[in-house]
């Protein structure tokens, strides 16, 4: 058993997907070198799959799993159910966070069971600035919980945070990464800190998440959150156990 598992899913990123393992193997792997790295490809149409290999093949610690073309959302679930690690890391593969800072993050494992990322400042389009004010927002009003950015691609926690969660998700899920911050919240006993990393302008591709698609992630989106808001309450009202300590 690994002690972390990068999980990084990828859709048509052929023109980043080697320079982002790299940055992984060298900025996460320096400071934790008994990784494993998931890289789980999305039904890509372009070289996606076949340089994430050939990168694999230098480094046993890659692991590439390919699946029908579903969506982020699924394919981080994917990434999540195959991951063996005691911590694990969520990372998109636009190499758009920049890891540099990751050493004290890890650092911080000592004292948090979450370390959420906070991307500042924010270098996106102004449909997905929109999309997060929308979802802090909703977030806010239907699971009383306040994050700053629940939906940034960079998340380090410990792999029972995901075997709490996953239980309340809908299937398939287009937000796991954000549910997965509402539970650290959530949780009383779950120790999390949201930190600041830096965003940097996507330079190569282009995203999914375009107007064509805004739509229906914004329904999507809205109701996977009311189905863990459901279940949640579900769950806190069948048990009067304390919640378990992701320590």
């Amino acid at each position: 058993m690994p002690l972390l598992s990068v999980i990084i899913p990828a859709y048509n990123e052929e023109d980043n997907i080697v320079a982002a393992l790299d940055d992984v193997v060298r900025d996460v792997g320096s400071c934790v070198p008994d990784l494993e790295i998931l890289v789980i490809d999305d039904g890509s149409r372009d070289r996606t799959t076949e340089l994430a290999r050939q990168v694999a093949a230098r480094d046993p610690r890659i692991v590439v799993v390919s699946q029908a073309n579903q969506g982020h959302g699924p394919a981080v679930v994917h990434g999540l159910r195959k991951a063996r690690g005691e911590w694990i890391l969520l990372l998109d593969s636009d190499r758009q966070i920049v890891l540099s800072r990751f050493e004290q993050h890890w650092a911080m494992t000592r004292t948090y069971d979450v370390v959420l990322g906070l991307r500042r400042p924010r270098r996106d389009p102004w449909h997905r600035l929109l999309i997060s004010a929308a979802m802090r927002w909703l977030l806010l009003a239907r699971l009383k919980v306040n994050l700053g950015d629940a939906g940034a691609p960079y998340k380090l926690m410990r792999a029972r945070l995901w075997a709490e969660a996953e239980p309340m998700m809908r299937q398939p899920c287009w937000v796991p990464s954000i549910l997965l911050a509402a539970t650290a919240r959530l949780e009383p006993d779950v120790r999390s800190i949201e930190v600041p990393v830096e965003h940097r302008p996507r330079a190569h591709g282009e995203s999914t998440l375009n107007l064509r698609r805004l739509a229906r992630f914004c329904r999507e989106g809205v109701t996977d959150v009311a189905y863990f808001r459901d279940r949640w309450r579900r769950r806190k009202s069948e048990t009067s156990r304390d919640p378990v300590r992701l320590s």
